[in-house]
């Protein structure tokens, strides 16, 4: 509230005084904050009951004293008109005073005013440092852009360059987590992200913002938007062109308040109808005003209304209390007036004959939740008091200018406001109260008005407490007892109280816990990071509870771990058991210990049909308690072994049941052997795959694990702890100690099975889970010969079946049904196709090895022609005549043979001829490329050691340079040390000089104050000879008083003497007396102040002296400190001029080592390009060398292939040389 009121006389420092001693007001100004409107969003229920006024642009306060300029360049502050509608306060009553308008001039005026106090051209000055961004992303008009807050303190900026006059809507939307908020600026030069121009926060859907601003064509405004505090999280931004209606058509059929209270009523028109019409041919929309006071349209626009006197002078906005009088209502879209077709004028009443209050709890009320039903008490005496129960209240005092709001507190349901004896105060309730006896909100209940009592003594229910850790559950919502507070009137309550949260006894008194560790620190970490509440640890406590200001003694309780052996035990059998009810009572816990896991049973032996719930805590082996929650089997718990804490509890519905209980807790044994006593028939012996094996009857003895045995039958085969007897018939023992179904028929890849009545007797299929299937479908008559199907469907797999009747007398009995998986024949007929395409391979072998034996019949045909081609063979290409043996069909193949021979022979003998010369020619390349050889060896061994000692000569030079580098950077470093000296030395000479001029301006400063200590001086004995004058003045009172003493008391004899004519005349004289003394006693204090003020005069007198004193001691420091600044100034100075000359020499000595390292750079190059070239060289030499080796290589080759093929060629002999060459 007093953040509100704040603001508002903020907003009222609006109207302000130029140079020209114009007054002029900031329009559009928004002095809101963010502590407001969060105080207004964290108070929804004061929210309701004094709703926030909307725009009051046109409103002044004249009536409030004008700032000068300085102040109001300091707090005036524009923002959107938007946040200005959440600072108006009703409950203050600032705005009851009517609000001027502004004439057309001053409002342009208004407008041409820059936001601050500054000139413009700082602005433009200042535009380099601004906050925001050179690079923006630009907003176009009804396109969405995401924004992803990722971290705090994270802003995105945006800009938006207006086409056209007009209001726009710049919003964010599906914000799912955060609080999204966005600031606005009209120019780019902004100095701090706090100069914004307008500013929202939840003015859209949910705590999406909606700022509405007006844009100049042209104008380009900048957003900066993110999340509200520490929060993240993503959004999306949009922003639109508002379409503006041009007419509002106003339905005040359904207004459920006509008449407005004046002074105490908000402005309020619940149900009133407003149609809104739109040019553009867009469609109408009509929005009804309830309980609050702006309403978006259809196209985004803010619709509001406000109240306007009759002649224009009063202008109250919505939810403003209204003075007396006759008001019209006029619409407001965007803050801006909307032509209206019809009107509606609303009354506001002077306060008439009012229901009044008194002291006392029979007080008959009623409220509604549209407006507040106002009543009058006059306070009996001045003090506190109390009003409960309420849900929203109001209260004003009556005074001569009208109601005016007080503060009160309300909470718990009780209002507390501090009253004045004989004054009359209007209170108002609104909303609906709980109401046990109705179960249920009412709206008419007795108020209870009393005064606030003092409290005198508070004492806890409880000496000490202790809890036990897992079991207690000790967080802030523990109730440890109650607590007894004592009033100073005599009266007493009990309160009941919590460990970690305040409580509130009948006069509001907020009762608060404090709990302090072993270590005395204060517990003030109830939630975690999740907000759920925190168990205290084990350990040692302190609680006590404060209510008004009056503590109660410390109560010490502990945190513990459980002692299991000091809770009362259950065990098997009957119990007798106490049962809580829930959220009433605390439960009450039992040491239950299981031994051996099992299945247990409790059975509550009531019949009263009230369900006890078992709660269970297991011990762990540190001792701690865990939750648990036993399986169910059957209608027994499967309790693991170990220890347990377990209670019963029942649900407050059933909290007339008894709270005493008796349990029966068994544990349900185990089997431990089955043996059978009889059976039928005793001849066990059935027709194999014909009847169907059955037992008639059964007769077993169980023994369980306790000892205990029991008989069951085929009648009674319940051992009433949930198991069931059944059997199954086996065969005899095989090798491996294994039994065997009877009905297990099934051979190798054959299923079996026997129908009896179309149902298995007996099968051998199993399905997927390995249970044996209950149905085989038989579809065809089965003759007596039986059937064969080709696509039995069984559990979705798929058989053939063969369906055979078994046959008794002629009568079918039974049948029988083998089956093989379709899939499985399909898998063996591809291994009857694989085995076939083996076979047609080794046919076709066979085939190939029968026409190898014939071709060898034929060879006896090609003797001739065999010998022919040995002769060849054995190069004998002489031979010319042909056989005549030869049969007829080879004698062309001899005929072509013989051509061969002689073209072969032509051959041969050019190549011999070529082959002598190649030899020749390969043998001179061979011993030209060795000597080359053994040239280029000394060359490349020749190059190999210049490029070495290159190498070597290139690394001495690197060695140098990093040399001179080093010695470079030192010099580097004394050049820069020498710099900073340098520097340093000029800073101090700065100081030195700034501190001798500092010496003289407090010397100067010192001077001046014994000067004004001599005034005051002066001024005190000025003082003093005006006190005596007063004395003066206070004697000759004395002297009135006493004759005027005197003069009252002659005529009061007078008037005695007059009797009763005369007993007037001793009123006035007695009147007179009593004015006499009490200008005597007036006197009296002026004499006692004036003494008071010379002995204050005297000692100040010999302060100021002291003071001088210690001025002229401090002179006298500042002189000899001078003094010696001045000859540090001359020592400072004179090492300043040595330093300059080592920074000289040493600027020098750098340009040496660059020009030093310049060359040895250029060495180095040279160096390297050198080593470089060496080594390019060596490796063409090596290239070189290579290539004639190779060279070699090939003429050794080529040598050889020469004298092969010599000697090939050798090997023929023709006609024209001997045969034997």
């Amino acid at each position: 509230m007093k953040r509100k009121r704040l603001a508002l006389l903020l907003a009222a420092a609006l109207t302000v005084t130029s140079v020209d001693g114009t007054a002029f007001a900031v329009s559009g100004a928004d002095f809101s904050s963010e502590p407001v409107l969060d105080e207004a969003e964290a108070q929804p229920e004061e929210a309701a009951a004094e709703p926030a006024e909307e725009n009051v642009e046109e409103e002044s306060f004249a009536d409030e004293a004008s700032l000068t300029d300085e102040t109001a360049e300091a707090e005036t502050e524009t923002e959107s008109t938007e946040e200005s509608q959440e600072l108006t306060q009703p409950e203050e009553e600032l705005t009851q005073e009517p609000v001027e308008t502004v004439e057309p001039e001053e409002a342009e005026a208004e407008e041409e005013l820059p936001f601050s106090a500054g000139d413009d051209e700082d602005f433009e000055d200042e535009e380099t440092s601004s906050i925001i961004p050179e690079t923006v992303q630009e907003l176009e008009l009804d396109q969405s852009y995401d924004v992803d807050i990722e971290e705090a303190d994270q802003w995105e900026w945006f800009s938006f360059t207006a086409a056209e006059d007009g209001n726009y809507s710049f919003s964010s939307e599906d914000s799912d987590d955060g609080d999204p908020i966005v600031y606005g600026y009209d120019t780019k030069a902004v100095g701090s992200e706090w100069d914004y121009t307008f500013s929202d926060d939840d003015g859209g859907i949910g705590s999406n913002f909606k700022l509405i601003f007006k844009a100049e064509k042209g104008k380009t405004y900048y957003f900066r938007v993110g999340q509200q505090g520490s929060q993240t999280g993503y959004f999306s931004v949009n922003m639109k062109k508002l379409v503006t209606p041009s007419s509002v058509q106003l339905n005040t059929e359904n207004i459920v308040n006509p008449e407005i209270i004046a002074g105490l009523d908000y402005g309020q028109l619940y149900g009133l109808e407003v149609t809104l019409q739109y040019d553009n041919e867009k469609p109408s929309d009509t929005i009804t005003f309830k309980n609050d006071y702006i309403i978006d349209d259809a196209y985004g626009n803010r619709i509001s209304y406000r109240f306007e006197s009759e002649n224009g002078a009063d202008i109250y906005n919505a939810g403003s209390t209204l003075n007396a009088g006759t008001y019209n209502i006029v619409i407001l879209c965007n803050d801006e007036p909307v032509a209206t077709e019809s009107t509606y004028k609303v009354k506001a009443v002077e306060p008439g004959e009012l229901q009044e209050l008194h002291i006392g709890s029979d007080n008959a009320v009623k409220s509604n939740t549209i407006k507040y039903s106002w009543y009058k008490f006059v306070a009996p005496e001045t003090a506190t008091y109390v009003i409960s129960p309420v849900e929203t209240c109001n209260i004003f005092k009556e005074t001569q200018e009208g109601p005016e709001y007080i503060e009160y507190d309300v909470s718990n349901s009780k209002c507390v406001v501090s009253l004045e004896k004989g004054t009359a105060y209007y209170i108002g309730l609104q909303g609906e109260i709980w109401s046990d006896d109705e179960d249920d909100y009412v709206n008419q209940w007795n108020l209870t008005v009393e005064e606030r009592q003092e409290v005198s003594s508070v004492a806890f229910s409880e000496e000490s407490m202790t809890y036990i850790k897992g079991l207690d559950n000790v967080n802030m919502y523990r109730q440890p007892g109650s607590l007894t507070v004592n009033y100073k009137n005599g009266q007493s309550e009990q309160v009941k109280v919590y460990l970690g949260q305040s409580a509130y006894d009948r006069y509001g008194n907020r009762i608060t816990p404090k709990v302090t560790d072993s270590n005395g620190s204060e517990i003030t970490e109830w939630y975690d990071d999740d907000g759920v509440a925190i168990e205290l640890p084990e350990g040692s406590y302190k609680l006590t509870y404060i209510c008004d200001k009056v503590t109660s003694a410390e109560i010490p309780f502990t945190v513990q771990k459980p002692d299991f052996n000091s809770y009362a035990k259950i065990t098997e059998g009957e119990n007798h058991i106490k049962v809580a009810v829930s959220g009433k009572s605390s439960p009450t816990w039992y040491a239950f210990e299981v031994e051996k896991t099992g299945r247990y049973q409790f059975k509550i032996q009531e019949q009263d049909g009230v369900d006890r719930d078992l709660n269970w805590k297991k011990l762990n082996e540190n001792g701690d308690l865990e939750d648990y929650s036993p399986d169910w089997d059957d209608s027994y718990r499967k309790v693991e072994a170990g220890k347990y804490l377990i209670s019963w509890e029942i649900w407050e519905e059933d909290a007339n049941a008894s709270e005493d209980a008796t349990v029966l807790v068994k544990r349900v044994p185990e089997i431990s052997s089955v043996k059978i006593k009889s059976y039928s028939p005793t001849d066990l012996t059935f027709i194999e795959r014909v009847q169907r094996p059955w037992l008639d009857d059964l007769t077993a003895e169980v023994t369980y694990d306790d000892g205990t045995t029991r008989e069951l039958d085929a009648e009674n085969n319940d051992d009433e702890y949930g198991r069931w007897m059944s059997y199954d018939l086996f065969k005899a023992k095989d090798a491996s100690g294994y039994y065997e179904y009877l009905d297990s028929l099934k051979e190798e890849g054959l299923e079996m099975a026997i129908l009896a009545d179309g149902i298995p007797a007996t099968t051998s299929i199993k399905n997927e889970n390995d249970y044996r299937i209950r149905e085989i479908p038989m579809d065809q008559d089965l003759g007596t010969e039986g059937y064969y199907d080709k696509n039995v469907v069984i559990e979705g797999n798929t058989y053939y079946g063969y369906y055979i009747p078994i046959m008794n007398n002629g009568q079918i009995t039974a049948v029988a049904f083998a089956a093989e998986r379709k899939n499985e024949i399909t898998d063996a007929l591809w291994e009857i196709e694989v085995v076939f395409m083996v076979c047609a391979v080794g046919m076709v072998i066979l085939f190939g090895v029968i026409c190898f034996f014939l071709s060898r019949a034929l060879s006896g045909k090609m003797k001739e022609t065999g010998s022919r081609v040995d002769a060849l063979a054995e190069g004998d290409l002489s031979a010319r005549k042909e056989s005549d043996s030869i049969v007829r069909e080879i004698r062309n193949l001899l005929q072509n043979t013989s051509q061969m021979q002689r073209n072969l022979a032509q051959v041969i003998g050019g190549v011999q001829e070529v082959s002598g010369e190649l030899l020749n020619s390969v043998r001179q390349v061979a011993e030209g490329s060795d000597a080359t050889t053994e040239q280029a060896g000394q060359i490349s061994q020749a190059m190999e050691q210049l490029s070495s000692a290159a190498e070597e000569m290139a690394e001495n030079v690197q060695n140098i340079s990093d040399r001179m580098d080093e010695i470079g950077e030192a010099v580097n470093d004394i050049s820069v040390s020498a710099g900073q000296l340098q520097k340093d030395s000029e800073e101090i000479q700065d100081n030195s000089k700034k501190a001798g001029e500092g010496m003289e301006k407090i010397m100067t400063g010192s001077n001046r104050s014994v000067e004004s200590v001599n005034t005051i001086t002066a001024k005190i004995h000025e003082t003093n000879d005006y006190i005596e004058k007063i004395d003066e003045a206070v004697a000759l009172i004395f002297s009135i008083s006493g004759q005027t003493n005197l003069l009252s008391l002659n005529a009061s004899i007078e008037a005695a003497r007059a009797g009763e004519a005369g007993r007037g005349f001793a009123v006035v004289a007695e009147e007179i007396r009593k004015l006499s003394e009490q200008s005597a006693a007036g006197a009296e204090q002026i004499k006692n102040l004036a003494q008071g003020i010379m002995e204050k005069s005297g000692e100040t007198v010999e302060q100021a002296d002291v003071v001088k004193n210690i001025i002229r001691e401090e002179q006298d420091h500042i002189i000899a400190t001078r003094e010696q600044y001045q000859q540090l100034e001359q020592s400072i100075r004179h090492s300043a001029e040595e330093i300059r000359k080592i920074a000289g020499e040493t600027r020098h000595l750098s340009q040496q080592k660059e020009d030093i390292l310049g060359n040895i750079g250029s060495l180095s190059a040279i160096s390297e390009e050198n080593a470089a070239n060496n080594q390019q060289v060596n490796a063409n030499i090596e290239e070189i060398l290579t290539q004639i080796q190779t060279v070699g290589a090939n003429c050794d080759k080529m040598k050889q292939i020469s004298g092969e093929l010599e000697s090939s060629v050798a090997y023929f002999h023709t006609e024209k040389e001997p045969a034997g060459k």
